[in-house]
């Protein structure tokens, strides 16, 4: 399974959180904490990842909802969404 690769449309904070695991590569981060029994960098590596597939997982059910014009829909509103969504998620 890759996983190496960034999702489009990701906030900077959460691009931040997986290039950080990315650049490092997430394979090779796991596979020297699997053989260094480091149980707290698996932890983190873990956590991290997780984040990203919620967040993205959130996204996916925000654009499945319809969009209502009753308070507006501005881009500002969209900004605020996807820094809550990132922030719920992590």
């Amino acid at each position: 399974m890759k996983i190496n690769s960034l999702p489009p449309g990701l906030p900077p904070q959460a691009q931040n959180q997986a290039t950080k695991v990315e650049d490092q590569g997430f394979q090779a981060v796991l596979d020297k904490a699997k053989k260094d029994q480091d149980k707290e960098k698996l932890w983190e590596v873990s956590q991290q990842f997780e984040s990203v597939f919620i967040y993205q997982m959130m996204k996916k059910m925000r654009e499945a909802i319809p969009k209502s014009d009753l308070m507006g829909n501005s881009m500002g509103e969209e900004i605020f969404r996807g820094m809550l969504d990132e922030k719920l998620s992590e």
